[in-house]
């Protein structure tokens, strides 16, 4: 049975959180699409910022807190991310061994700006980051970052 949110019957546990969650109707999810991608392609891309997600995850906070303010920072789209088509993984970039440059990831750019981001990216458009903050990190809290993101049209 489907409800008025176009969420279907089914339920799925999350393979991250282990959340039990309604599934979405491949219909609406396509509809959505669609309409997604009419409105951003009359929209104006201007600069924007946001939080990075992810920054407490898989050792991340190693790198994270030795980021810069106006660092530069590198975004590369994951389509096949199995957690959702429109992620973009952040990056920094550090001397590796014998002072070979390596980049380092240090997040994702959240799912709900991702889908604007990705969009212009996948159109070929470059999109420039910068580290504009770094914040926590004291009384035992973990850092977090807040990049600031530009398209180049």
């Amino acid at each position: 049975m489907e409800s008025p949110d176009g969420m279907i019957g089914k339920m799925e546990t999350c393979p991250v959180c282990n959340r039990r969650m309604k599934v979405k109707d491949p219909a609406v999810i396509a509809e959505e699409a669609i309409l997604r991608e009419q409105a951003m392609a009359n929209a104006p891309m201007d600069d924007f910022f946001c939080s990075v997600a992810g920054v407490t995850k898989e050792g991340r906070q190693r790198i994270v807190k030795t980021c810069k303010e106006n660092e530069p920072a590198f975004l590369r789209r994951e389509p096949d991310n199995p957690y959702g088509d429109n992620a973009i993984a952040v990056y920094v970039e550090r001397k590796g061994l014998f002072g070979r440059t390596k980049h380092e990831q240090v997040g994702y750019v959240p799912s709900d700006d991702a889908p604007e981001i990705a969009y212009w990216m996948d159109k070929g458009h470059a999109a420039l980051a910068r580290i504009r903050y770094v914040v926590g990190g004291d009384n035992g809290k973990p850092f977090g970052l807040r990049i600031e993101v530009e398209i180049q049209r």
